[in-house]
């Protein structure tokens, strides 16, 4: 799933731009939060889509109960997108918008994990104050 946002591709669960056979990429203009910004609110915008949130509702509850498609969904999307999510946070760190001993892995938990369990769960509106408020609470504490 892929869509154009200013000028960028962007596609669900936070991947940037990449062209065919590429591996993702998260938009790197030098400024973490307004690059997650951008990212997650073009997540929110599919995962909001009532066309596209039922069927990747019921794709995640089929990736819970069946180990083989968690593992091909771990290898062609999840693993990718992790990989472009951890890139861009290097990134940041050796700018420094992030501190440099920052686990990263725990970072992309923080950031993307809430925007997930939100919606799969309904508990709340996923709109752009929420993930405004998500980013600004993981930047304030993640800043060295």
């Amino acid at each position: 799933m892929c869509r154009r946002r200013e000028g960028r591709r962007v596609r669900s669960g936070g991947c940037g731009q990449a062209g065919e056979g590429e591996p993702p990429r998260l938009p790197d203009t030098g400024d973490l939060r307004a690059d997650l910004t951008l990212v997650l609110r073009a997540t929110a915008t599919e995962l909001n889509n009532p066309q596209l949130a039922e069927p990747m509702r019921a794709l995640a509850t089929e990736i819970a109960h069946d180990e083989t498609l968690a593992a091909a969904y771990h290898e062609r999307l999840d693993a990718p997108l992790r990989e472009a999510k951890r890139q861009r946070l290097r990134s940041a760190q050796a700018a420094g918008e992030l501190a440099a001993d920052l686990d990263l892995e725990v970072a992309i938990d923080l950031i993307w994990g809430p925007v997930l369990n939100r919606w799969l769960q309904r508990s709340g509106p996923l709109d752009d104050a929420h993930l405004d408020a998500l980013i600004g609470t993981a930047l304030n504490g993640l800043r060295p």
